[in-house]
């Protein structure tokens, strides 16, 4: 598993804040870029999810959606701590 840095903790915490915490209300690559191309966070994404931070949602047309696990909330709680 690759360091995580302040991108993958900026993607959780957007993640969280925007209640995006179960299938149904995932969001999708696109929404969550952060002024980043879709291929980085593409890749921050799966880096995220083989890690347990993130899982996917129902998909949203074509395009899949996120949201984060407790795993994840767990580990945002504890690196803003």
């Amino acid at each position: 598993m690759r360091r995580m840095d302040i991108r993958d903790l900026l993607i959780l915490s957007a993640l969280t804040e925007g209640g995006h915490v179960n299938r149904l209300t995932g969001m999708t690559i696109y929404d969550i870029r952060l002024d980043r191309k879709y291929d980085a966070v593409y890749r921050r994404m799966l880096h995220l999810e083989r890690a347990g931070f993130v899982a996917r949602g129902f998909a949203n047309a074509k395009s899949d959606t996120y949201y984060i696990t407790q795993k994840g909330i767990d580990f945002i709680k504890e690196a803003v701590l």
